[in-house]
């Protein structure tokens, strides 16, 4: 994959229309590779702009602030999105992730160096077996046979234990306490995928444990999209929102709303990256087969709500907080940024939730948000938090009308029922997005899916050409 992200697709022997509908990074990067091997690509974009959930805001931050209300981080063995940036041109930086954080749990602030010796004293009620063992040490003990299970693709050999969530897993099989679960919940911010797909969360856990490094891209990570939007040499269509796909014998229509007006796209092939939770509301006619329709209608989603507070200057600095904290407040998770300038305003990701925790947010207007999300933080810093105050907004990709949720995390049992569906074509339509692939929720999944679609469908073309010579020849 690598090669041919680099390098590109052979030309094709048959030039073809396609369609491809959503111009994340899935979409750019099949778009631009078949368009670069000579078939006419046309992206129908929903949303008024590239990226999909790579989303980079800068709109009312002061200066040169902004805000990854999407993607924020890119590990160092994702080798398909740190090779793509190097072609763009693009710089990245560190990003801090796995370092020795600060915890506040149950009215309590410490260290994760002294974690060990902190937790009897915050009072959760171990049993003989848990006690002296940190969060990390007792849920690392508790899914390793789980990860041994997996082969290299992460699918093989786990079917045993696809049908439990997480909590039914560490309750019911290796059988730790409440309490202990509540340990590893509230200090590995679990909360909100206790009752997921255990599989999902032990791929998560470990990857990202296993990772020395994590990068950002210098300016902002919509520079991705954005560069590969100018490589593209196809057209895009922006404010295209897909209503109707009808699938005949020799092409795909695609019925759209400009905004203004209903129109028609004719394709000889379609690619659709939109998340499942948008394809849903598509009339598709005539059905797909039953395993995909069932794959579109149940594959589980996760929410996620990122809280961003703007500061006149960092004063966590002079704290000690640089790595993220994590706290049993509605915040969970909080990520101080890397500063070049210490002296100036600042953006904190003051809370990060999914699922349930993204939830307790609902229902509350901005004002409300900024006034909770500060006196959550005076927990953390004190009130020289509202000293440096100047604004703060939140954003849920639940409210998100071109994605409806955040990323793909599988339900229990759905990795055996419904992925062998997920990404397989129906025909002329083609199929792509991190949804598609294991890596749920990078952008290594979106890279990684685009380029593999874009040669299942070049090969098919091709072979297919190939045939209709050598009948016309006989």
């Amino acid at each position: 994959m690598l090669d041919i992200l680099s390098n590109g697709l052979v030309k094709t022997c048959s030039p073809s229309r396609i369609a491809v509908v959503g111009a994340g990074m899935a979409g750019l990067i099949a778009g631009n590779l078949l368009e670069n091997s000579g078939h006419n690509v046309t992206i129908l974009e929903s949303d008024c702009r590239v990226g999909g959930r790579i989303k980079t805001i800068r709109e009312e931050l002061s200066g040169s602030l902004f805000a990854e209300a999407g993607a924020m981080r890119i590990p160092e063995e994702h080798y398909l999105t740190l090779s793509l940036i190097q072609q763009l041109g693009l710089e990245v930086k560190k990003f801090i992730q796995n370092s020795d954080g600060q915890f506040y749990i149950k009215e309590t602030l410490f260290n994760k160096s002294n974690a060990r010796n902190e937790i009897d004293k915050v009072g959760y009620k171990l049993t003989k077996g848990e006690v002296g063992k940190t969060a990390d040490e007792l849920f690392a003990l508790a899914i390793g046979k789980v990860f041994k299970s997996f082969s290299d693709t992460f699918s093989d050999g786990c079917e045993k234990f696809d049908d439990m969530s997480l909590y039914y897993y560490l309750k019911n099989i290796v059988g730790y306490s409440n309490d202990c679960i509540s340990l590893i919940s509230d200090m590995l911010n679990l909360n909100g995928f206790m009752h997921t797909s255990l599989l999902d969360c032990v791929r998560d856990y470990f990857f990202i444990n296993q990772q020395k490094n994590f990068y950002s891209i210098d300016g902002g990570m919509d520079n991705l999209p954005q560069k590969l939007e100018y490589n593209f040499r196809g057209k895009i269509k922006f404010n295209a929102k897909v209503i109707r796909i009808h699938q005949g014998d020799s092409d795909v229509r695609l019925v759209y709303h400009d905004g203004e007006n209903q129109r028609v796209f004719d394709a000889d092939y379609v690619i659709l990256t939109l998340p499942f939770t948008v394809l849903r509301q598509i009339d598709i006619s005539p059905e797909f087969s039953r395993n995909k329709m069932r794959a579109i209608r149940e594959l589980g989603y996760c929410n996620a709500t990122k809280i961003f507070v703007e500061f006149s200057r960092p004063f966590w600095l002079e704290q000690g907080f640089s790595a993220p904290s994590i706290s049993d407040t509605p915040l969970r998770a909080t990520y101080y940024p890397s500063l070049d300038n210490t002296n100036d305003h600042a953006i904190m990701l003051a809370s990060y939730t999914w699922n349930n925790d993204s939830f307790k947010w609902e229902g509350l207007d901005g004002e409300e948000i900024g006034k909770l999300t500060r006196s959550y933080l005076e927990k953390l810093h004190g009130k020289i938090v509202n000293k440096y105050f100047v604004n703060s907004f939140a954003y849920s990709w639940l409210h998100n009308p071109h994605s409806r949720g955040a990323y793909t995390h599988f339900e229990p049992g759905q990795q055996t029922a419904l992925s062998n569906y997920i990404g397989e074509p129906e025909g002329r339509v083609y199929f792509s997005g991190e949804h598609t692939s294991f890596k749920h929720g990078w952008v290594e999944g979106a890279v990684e899916s685009g380029v593999k679609t874009a040669i299942e469908l070049s090969e098919y073309i091709d072979k297919s050409f190939s045939s209709v010579q050598v009948c016309a020849s006989n």
